[in-house]
């Protein structure tokens, strides 16, 4: 039974699966050094522009193995299993016999298909460790949410209304107080939550509070979230290439200098914002990777602060 088994696995998906697999090393690393030299030569500084692009590339890379998968598929799915030596008396010939025959397979074709297998369960297997991890990481999200929280002052609520007009969001967006956080961070796409630490709007001036505030609703409001999510899943699914966790940073720094611009706008005071910046990463601890956290790490801060200021 199990022998079957992996006769099957070995003749039919684990071939198409590991070719697909294999592609896409050169595949990926085409596309993020096509992203890196128009990134760079074309000198693209727009944030935005840059978080586009960067999606786009992770969006085609994917659509591109996906495509190499379905064009592997059909031919692995179609040839018969082999399960032994055919007699010469159950050969039967209905008709003449063709012009031409198709070449052997050449040695490394052969090698391919005795490896293609055993990549393609190592691949398995790193795909369910990181997508427990990845679970794991959303039940985290979840425990958050509700655990150890409470309800700011209602003049924060007031203004973070007054903020989701500006900026046009008609969801409902809770705003809580966390003692589990240590940075402002937001969560959820569907019912969003901005949660701020214990204590912190005790520490800070009520305008960088609202730079803080204008910052997590400017990621709601461009569903980043959402994104954030679908990018953790495809570096999951990718785990083995270095260009797909390159795509990732690139859209996650992207993504944060986004914000930043907006929130800006919306406040209208650099300094105050960049204060904030500095103040809230004072205390801060790295959060967790599917949230949305205001400060982020330290040396990615200042770069953020760098380029506000530069």
């Amino acid at each position: 039974m199990l022998e079957h088994l992996w006769q099957t696995w070995a003749q039919g998906p684990a071939q198409a699966l590991g070719y697909t697999l294999l592609h896409a090393l050169w595949q990926g690393a085409l596309v993020s050094l096509a992203l890196a030299l128009i990134l760079r030569l074309g000198g693209v500084d727009d944030a935005r522009t840059r978080y586009r692009l960067s999606l786009l590339a992770l969006a085609g890379l994917l659509i591109w193995s996906g495509v190499t998968l379905y064009w592997y598929w059909p031919a692995w799915a179609a040839a018969p299993l082999s399960n032994g030596p055919v007699a010469a008396e159950q050969i039967i010939t209905l008709g003449p016999a063709p012009l031409w025959a198709p070449a052997p397979e050449t040695s490394w074709q052969q090698l391919a298909q005795a490896i293609l297998p055993w990549l393609s369960l190592i691949w398995g297997l790193g795909v369910l460790a990181l997508g427990l991890r990845w679970l794991g990481s959303l039940y985290y999200v979840h425990r958050l949410r509700t655990q150890k929280v409470r309800p700011l002052a209602t003049v924060w609520h007031h203004r973070l209304q007054q903020l989701m007009l500006d900026l046009g969001i008609q969801r409902p967006v809770q705003l809580l107080e966390s003692e589990r956080v240590r940075s402002p961070l937001t969560l959820g796409h569907f019912k969003p939550v901005i949660l701020l630490p214990a204590g912190i709007v005790a520490g800070l001036t009520p305008a960088q509070v609202e730079a803080i505030l204008a910052h997590e609703l400017a990621h709601i409001q461009r569903y980043d979230f959402l994104v954030n999510l679908l990018v953790s899943l495809a570096e999951t699914i990718f785990f083995f290439h270095p260009a797909i966790w390159w795509l990732g940073q690139t859209i996650r720094e992207s993504r944060e200098h986004c914000c930043d611009d907006m929130a800006v706008s919306l406040c209208g005071d650099l300094r105050t914002y960049v204060t904030a910046l500095a103040d809230v990463q004072a205390h801060s601890l790295q959060a967790p990777g599917l949230t949305l956290a205001f400060a982020g790490r330290k040396q990615a801060l200042l770069q953020r602060i760098k380029r506000l200021t530069g």
